[in-house]
């Protein structure tokens, strides 16, 4: 501006570009900018939200292995009261109360009195007279109660021994206990009694069930498979009505008590042709471990019928029905009716591979396959309502020792347990599992999948966090933020009683956690690290961008010389005007 070409090549600036050259660069950077917003998009890793300080909260809140304040259990409650007519008077239920309340306060219970004593625990004329026969038939007749098997309240009711009998504890089915009293004996005074019966309530109602630091028999998930297989030897068909002979007579009511805790799907075939291993008619431990699972691997598997991320394990039980006499024998060669595979699943034996009818065996089945004299035609050998109730009473024996609990009753042993106060419990023999011992696993459950959740949800974030490259999407960090909020409420569920909706909401958490986790979407975008990418394409964008960066600074500094030359040359212009302008003057 101001100056003409000749001038501007007097000033050393002639040799500056035409306007053509900085299009050229323009449209160069335009085309560079275009390019690095495409890769910007290609390579941007899209990440949802996490809720990070949610978890942390939670795991604040329900804390790690082996600290108590992560329980959100409510407190039990002891309600007791005096049978009626009985010679204790309130004041002695009364103390009774306060001694027992005392040495119960570190387990979180509280003992109160009762009312009057619960119409569940009214008629204890068979309960208190010490045949042992009519003491099982009252004792079982309270798991018919109509009340739910989850809740925290117990009913103790305090009854006076007869002439000659010991004090003794009493358990139900249910939550309720009948405490029999003698002052004849040991127990005498109001503070004996307490203790006594504050250690045995310590080792049943408000034992402390754990999962954690244990190795069980089957992982502890919040939803499982159960397949349950009826095998033959090939020697002839087998056959079985697994709904109406086996599921719904012996299997039903504990399956339904244990949806309180776990999702449960069901699966049932029949498998002609199986082995347990070996080529004899007795096999050993050692014979299992090297033959059953391969033997069991031509078995068919599992289909998955639906869309999911993370699998419920598979646990297999089996009645294997021989035509032949198996014997199954351990380590010290004693024989056993049934065993278990850790991670696996559950074998019993019916037919001719359970014991014999005088060692408490079955019968030969009425419709075990026999030729046909006219068509000469071989039925199939069905299991028996016998066969049947002894392996349900197997496959249940064995969830509850991966429930933690004995495996053959409430109580372990048989009879009268030993100790100043004799304790005996009613064997559930419809349910499988009384509702007190489904109280104190639910409890143990209920931790487990919290803490669980949470670290689950913990090390996806921490995995999320080290990983700039990998991909979440908001449909799982949608997922994780309902796994958190789950496990939330069912901790505020607990906290207020409401025990089958925390438990709900406690496995649910710990799936969406779970399959939040096992996403196959979750990984990096690029498998290769940033210093790798830099390798490969700093070669191919350095030769263009360079160039390209270089011309338009050198260009951008020609421009601010030029502008500079002009405005000197401008103001030497203006200088000789006002000096000849003088001159003229």
């Amino acid at each position: 501006r101001g100056g003409s070409r000749s001038e501007l090549s007097q000033l050393g600036l002639g040799g500056m570009a035409s306007p053509s050259r900085w299009a050229s660069l323009l449209t160069y950077v335009a085309v560079l900018l275009f390019l690095g917003l495409i890769s910007y998009f290609l390579l941007v890793v899209p990440r949802a939200p996490l809720p990070l300080e949610a978890i942390a909260a939670l795991a604040s809140a329900v804390g790690g292995e082996g600290e108590s304040h992560g329980d959100a259990w409510p407190a039990s409650r002891i309600h007791v009261s005096a049978s009626p007519g009985a010679s204790l008077s309130a004041g002695d239920v009364a103390t009774f109360v306060k001694r027992l309340s005392g040495l119960l306060v570190a387990e979180g219970v509280e003992v109160v009195v009762a009312d009057g004593p619960p119409s569940s625990l009214v008629d204890l004329s068979a309960c208190v007279d010490g045949h042992y026969g009519a003491l099982e038939a009252c004792l079982a007749r309270q798991s018919d109660s109509d009340a739910s098997p989850l809740g925290n309240d117990f009913a103790l009711l305090m009854a006076p021994a007869a002439e000659g009998q010991k004090s003794a504890l009493l358990l139900d089915a249910d939550r309720g206990a009948v405490l029999r009293w003698s002052v004849a004996g040991d127990l005498w005074s109001l503070d004996s009694l307490a203790f006594a019966t504050a250690t045995r309530l310590k080792e049943t109602w408000f034992r402390r069930a754990s999962f954690e630091n244990t190795t069980t028999l089957f992982e502890v998930a919040p939803a499982y498979v159960f397949s349950f297989f009826l095998v033959g030897d090939c020697q002839q068909r087998v056959a079985w009505d697994f709904r109406g002979g086996l599921l719904g007579p012996y299997l039903w009511r504990f399956l339904e008590r244990l949806r309180l805790l776990v999702d449960v799907e069901l699966d049932s075939q029949v498998v002609q042709c199986g082995s347990l291993g070996g080529s004899g008619s007795v096999v050993d431990a050692a014979t299992l471990q090297a033959d059953f699972l391969r033997q069991s691997g031509e078995w068919p598997s599992d289909t998955v019928t639906r869309d999911s991320r993370w699998l419920p394990p598979l646990v297999r039980f089996v009645a294997f029905k021989p035509t032949k006499p198996v014997r199954v024998v351990d380590d010290e060669r004693r024989p056993q009716r049934s065993f278990a595979v850790q991670g696996w699943g559950v074998v019993s034996l019916v037919g001719a591979g359970g014991p014999a009818p005088e060692q408490g065996g079955c019968a030969d089945s009425p419709c075990r396959g026999d030729a046909d004299g006219e068509s000469g035609v071989r039925r199939a050998d069905v299991v028996s309502p016998c066969e049947a109730q002894q392996a349900a009473s197997a496959w249940i024996s064995s969830l509850r020792s991966w429930l933690t609990l004995p495996p053959d009753g409430p109580v372990a042993g048989s009879g009268d347990q030993g100790g100043a106060l004799p304790l005996r419990a009613a064997r559930p023999s419809l349910d499988g599992i009384a509702s007190w011992e489904l109280l104190l696993v639910s409890r143990a459950v209920h931790r487990r999948f919290l803490r669980r959740t949470v670290e689950t949800l913990e090390n996806f974030a921490e995995l999320v966090d080290s990983l700039p490259d990998v991909r979440v999407r908001a449909e799982i960090g949608a997922m994780v933020h309902e796994a958190a909020e789950l496990a939330k409420r069912s901790a505020a569920l607990a906290s207020q009683g409401a025990l089958p909706e925390a438990l709900a909401a406690a496995r649910r958490a710990l799936q969406l956690a779970l399959s939040a986790s096992h996403d196959d979407t979750v990984v990096a975008e690029m498998y290769f690290s940033w210093e790798f990418r830099y390798a490969v394409y700093l070669p191919i964008g350095l030769p263009i961008l360079m160039p390209v960066l270089v011309a338009l600074l050198r260009q951008l500094f020609r421009a601010k010389d030029l502008r500079q030359a002009i405005r000197k040359a401008s103001q030497a212009k203006k200088v000789d005007c006002a000096d000849n302008a003088q001159e003229v003057t």
